[in-house]
């Protein structure tokens, strides 16, 4: 009778043992999944043109992640980029808005004008977007 006991007790503890078991192993295996997660990214051509001088500054086709605004687009990959505190865009690589002439960069998404400001715009999966330095009358 005492080996049942004996075997009891050893039952009782390897039972509590394995309850007690890590409790952070599926909390690791929950965050690894979302680690894991893929960050979904898009492809969108952009087009840069000084007008004013006929000017193609860029043509080209980047692959970004989603929510990524056009400005920061822009700003990885042009030089001499310059912004308003406003957020207005006023130079790319040389290329600066003329006030006095009326001469200013606006953009264009799929063909329409841009609603918002550069900062603001979430490029989307295969977007074409033109950015050009035009004067208005």
């Amino acid at each position: 009778m005492d080996w049942l006991k004996r075997l009891s007790v050893i039952t009782v503890l390897l039972l509590g043992l394995a309850a007690c078991g890590n409790p952070d192993t599926t909390n690791q295996s929950e965050n690894s999944d979302s680690a894991n997660e893929a960050v979904e990214e898009v492809t969108i051509s952009l087009t840069i043109t000084d007008q004013t001088t006929d000017t193609v500054i860029g043509d080209e086709e980047y692959t970004v992640e989603e929510g990524t605004d056009l400005l920061t687009v822009i700003e990885e990959n042009y030089d001499q980029v310059e912004v308003t505190d406003d957020g207005f865009l006023t130079s790319i690589e040389g290329h600066q808005q003329d006030v006095d002439n009326n001469i200013y960069w606006l953009y264009q998404v799929n063909g329409e004008d841009g609603t918002v400001g550069m900062a603001e715009y979430e490029a989307r999966e295969q977007d074409k977007i033109s950015i050009n330095l035009q004067s208005l009358e």
